[in-house]
C-alpha cells in the first residue's frame, strides 16, 4: 500500500471537512440532531457502500475491470451524495422532525445515487461484478453477509437478514466500548501497530459471533461466493479511530466495522471447527465448511 497516497487523500477530505464545517452557523441542539441521524443514516448504509469502497484500491479496480473512466463516475456519483444531504440540511434541522424521519430522509436523498451506481458496477460491460462480490467477501468475512445482494446470494431473507444487520451493529458496538479504555491509551502512546492489532483482533470476534448466526448451507454457499483467492491490498498499520481506516475518505461511525483487507489468513484452528467458534480464518478457499450442525 502506497502510504503517501493514503496520507494525500486522507489530508484532502480532512481539508475538504474542515472547510465545509467551518462555514456552517454555530452549533445547535438541531444541528446536532441533524449530525446525529446524518451519522445513524450512514450506519445503515455502510454494508451497500463497503464494497464500493474496495474500489478505492487499484487493485481491486484492475481485477474486476474496471476502466478509470468509470470509476470517475462513481466518485462524481458518491460527492453528489454528499451534496444531496446537504441540500435538505436546513429541511432535517426542523425542530418538529424525529430522529427517525430524518435519518429516512438522508437515505431516500442518496438512494438514487446508490442505485446508479450499482446499476454502472452490475453492467458486464463496465465490471466483474460476481469477482468484485467474492472480493467483498474475502475482505469482510461473515460481516459481508449483511450487504443485501450478498445475503441475497447465500438465502439471508427477511427478518432473519434484518436480525443478521442488528447483530452485526450492536456485536461491534460492544466490542468498541468494551476496548474503549485500551483504545485510548493506545492512541495516546502513538503505538500503531497495537492499534491496528485490536481492530483486527475484534473483527475476528465479530467475524465469530455473526457466523453461529448463519446456517451450514449459507455459510457454504458464502464460501463459494468468495472465488479465487486473490492478495487483497493491505491496509496502513494505523486504523485511527473510527471511521479514519479504509479509503480515508468515509467515516463508518461506531457500530460497523470498517472496509478493507482482512488480517493475514491463517490455517484453521481445531477451536474454527466448532459451531461456536467459526472464526474469520476459516473462509479460506482451501477450507472444507463441514460439521456444523444447526
Amino acid at each position: 500500500m502506497n502510504r503517501r497516497r493514503v496520507t494525500q487523500v486522507t489530508l484532502t477530505f480532512c481539508l475538504l471537512c474542515c472547510s465545509q464545517l467551518c462555514a456552517q452557523p454555530p452549533r445547535t441542539e438541531n444541528r446536532d440532531k441533524f449530525y446525529d441521524a446524518l451519522g445513524e443514516a450512514h450506519r445503515q448504509l455502510i454494508p451497500q457502500r463497503e464494497l464500493v469502497g474496495l474500489l478505492w484500491h487499484k487493485e481491486i479496480r484492475d481485477e474486476v475491470g474496471l476502466s478509470a473512466e468509470n470509476y470517475e463516475m462513481i466518485e462524481a456519483l458518491r460527492n453528489k451524495q454528499y451534496t444531496a444531504v446537504m441540500a435538505i440540511g436546513e429541511e432535517l434541522r426542523d425542530p418538529t422532525l424525529t430522529k427517525e424521519e430524518r435519518v429516512k430522509r438522508i437515505v431516500e436523498a442518496q438512494a438514487p445515487l446508490d442505485k446508479q451506481i450499482y446499476e454502472l458496477l452490475q453492467n458486464s460491460e463496465n465490471a466483474k461484478f460476481d469477482r468484485l462480490l467474492g472480493l467483498y467477501v474475502q475482505s469482510r468475512g461473515f460481516s459481508a453477509a449483511t450487504n443485501e445482494i450478498v445475503a441475497e446470494r447465500i438465502g439471508l431473507e427477511g427478518d432473519a437478514f434484518i436480525e443478521y444487520r442488528r447483530a452485526r451493529g450492536e456485536t461491534w458496538h460492544q466490542l468498541m466500548d468494551e476496548n474503549r479504555d485500551k483504545m485510548s491509551n493506545l492512541i495516546r502512546e502513538g503505538d500503531r501497530q497495537k492499534i491496528s492489532r485490536l481492530f483486527e483482533e475484534a473483527d475476528k470476534k465479530l467475524n465469530v459471533a455473526l457466523a453461529s448466526k448463519l446456517s451450514s448451507e449459507q455459510r457454504a454457499a458464502l464460501l463459494k461466493l468468495q472465488g479465487e483467492k486473490f492478495d487483497l491490498p493491505k491496509q496502513p498499520d494505523f486504523r485511527g479511530p473510527r471511521g479514519r481506516r479504509g479509503n480515508g475518505r468515509r467515516g463508518n461511525g461506531d457500530r460497523g466495522p470498517p472496509p478493507g483487507g482482512p488480517p493475514e489468513r491463517q490455517k484453521p484452528s481445531k477451536e474454527c471447527v466448532a459451531k461456536e467458534c467459526v472464526a474469520k480464518e476459516c473462509l479460506g478457499k482451501d477450507y472444507e465448511v463441514k460439521g456444523f450442525d444447526d
